[in-house]
């Protein structure tokens, strides 16, 4: 009796998944994650192997399954619920605390009006971040210029309460900093971001810091690259408000609905074009972006204003005449900064190692590089898949 009641409930199952994969795709819960629904992957007998087809296709299948966001609200609700602080999730406008403890390498955090990741430091991955910078430093012309820059989450810059919850990113900045090789220029963006803490520098209900806090941080490098710092005084301010962001759809906190933020962004002259290059099925795809992507009256903002959102590759001719041409090996918080980045360089580029499927050497030598800027958000630091790549890309 028993072993049929098992069969049951495991044919069950199947048919039950079978029925979610046979549903609609759910390609709005993705989208309103700011990034588009993973593609299926090319199957050949290398990805099967390597196990790229594998892990590209789980993500391929979880994109798809019918009333995914339905499934995400549920998970969180539950995480939510009092008593379940294993979840990560913390709720209240003033936060029953509890002891903070959790067991993910990242919680969330609502309170004040705000949600904010809960960063817990990896001795390991620092170790391998730290280990990925003196490679480039090693590995790179002696003629290239390197530098680092680690950004940190605001709820570093929260009140006791909140920031004890989240172990100290200055600490594992400061590490990292302090064991680089001796050619490399760490960009001190924290003290910075600090000064200005109680600014709009970042956002309240997504993981990135706002044009603002980006700005700051550019002062900043722009003092370590011998570069003219940019001044927001000659720019234009531009706002798009109803922004829900990334942290907002996975806490689900409907409270904060009619509290959006709102995306400054700073203009000088015209929109520039920019140019993207991908990899797809083996082929390259040359196309075109702009340096903002501004979304048509009525529809969702999204952090994507900044380029189009992510790219394998992207280039900007910015039209100062300098010879310094800066390549910029990032995650997304590079995107708030990468426009500031065009008032000091001649040429701008861009790799994202999580979709770049060049080559770093051609990339140094076709766009004629004098500066590389390894540009990461703290939690970087504790992602050993995304070190992993920004290392292969440069084998």
């Amino acid at each position: 009796m028993k072993t049929k009641l098992t069969i049951a409930s495991f044919a069950a199952m199947l048919l039950l998944f079978a029925v979610f994969i046979a549903l609609p795709a759910d390609e709005g819960s993705v989208l309103s994650e700011n990034r588009n629904p993973a593609a299926m992957p090319e199957f050949n007998l290398k990805n099967l192997f390597d196990g790229d087809f594998c892990r590209n296709f789980e993500d391929y299948l979880s994109d798809s399954v019918g009333l995914r966001g339905k499934f995400i609200a549920i998970s969180n609700k539950i995480g939510g619920l009092k008593g379940l602080k294993n979840y990560g999730y913390i709720t209240g406008a003033n936060a029953d605390l509890g002891t903070g403890e959790t067991d993910l390498k990242k919680g969330l955090l609502v309170a004040d009006e705000k949600i904010m990741e809960i960063f817990k430091a990896n001795a390991v991955s620092r170790e391998k971040y730290t280990q990925l910078i003196n490679y480039y430093a090693k590995k790179l012309p002696e003629n290239i210029r390197l530098y680092c820059m680690i950004i940190p989450t605001q709820i570093e810059f929260q009140p006791e309460k909140y920031s004890s919850l989240s172990d100290s990113q200055n600490e594992t900045i400061n590490e990292i900093y302090l064991d680089t090789d001796a050619r490399v220029y760490c960009v001190d963006a924290y003290s910075s971001l600090k000064a200005h803490k109680d600014e709009y520098i970042y956002f309240r209900t997504d993981h990135h810091w706002t044009t603002l806090g980006a700005y700051y941080a550019y002062g900043e490098f722009a003092k370590e690259a011998g570069v003219s710092p940019a001044d927001i005084s000659e720019y234009t301010e531009n706002s798009l408000k109803g922004f829900l962001g990334y942290l907002y759809n996975q806490a689900q906190a409907t409270e904060l609905i009619n509290k959006p933020d709102t995306i400054y962004y700073y203009t000088k002259g015209d929109n520039p074009e920019v140019e993207a290059r991908a990899w797809e099925n083996g082929s390259v795809l040359n196309y075109k972006t702009k340096l903002f992507v501004v979304p048509d009256a009525g529809a969702d903002v999204k952090y994507s204003v900044f380029l189009g959102g992510d790219h394998p590759l992207l280039k900007i001719s910015t039209g100062v005449k300098n010879k310094r041409n800066i390549l910029v090996i990032k995650d997304s918080y590079a995107n708030a900064f990468i426009p500031w980045l065009c008032g000091g360089f001649e040429t701008v580029v861009a790799v994202d190692p999580r979709s770049f499927k060049g080559r770093l050497d051609e990339v140094l030598s076709e766009y004629k590089i004098t500066d590389v800027l390894l540009m990461n958000y703290t939690f970087t630091t504790t992602f050993d898949d995304i070190i992993e790549l920004e290392k292969d890309i440069y084998q």
